[in-house]
């Protein structure tokens, strides 16, 4: 008998072994030693704009560019 035809044939047991499976692979994601990531916190700033009424490539032409280019010059970020 084939594995396909007894997984059809018995739907419970595939079941059964499938739910066993994710159970097995759940326990294990879970004692998984987490040795190779370390606490960080990297540096990071954000910076949200608003303007009522424009489109996309007004707000980027005329707010988001000159703000990159204001930021570019400040130093350690």
């Amino acid at each position: 008998m084939s594995l396909y035809k007894s997984a059809v044939n018995k739907p419970v047991t595939t079941l059964m072994i499938f739910v066993a499976i994710m159970l097995a692979g759940l326990y294990s994601l879970s004692n998984l030693p987490i040795d190779q990531y370390p606490e960080i916190e990297p540096p990071y700033v954000t910076v949200i704009t608003t303007y009522s009424g424009a489109n996309a490539s007004e707000i980027e032409t005329n707010v988001t560019k000159k703000l990159e280019d204001a930021f570019n010059s400040v130093q350690g970020i």
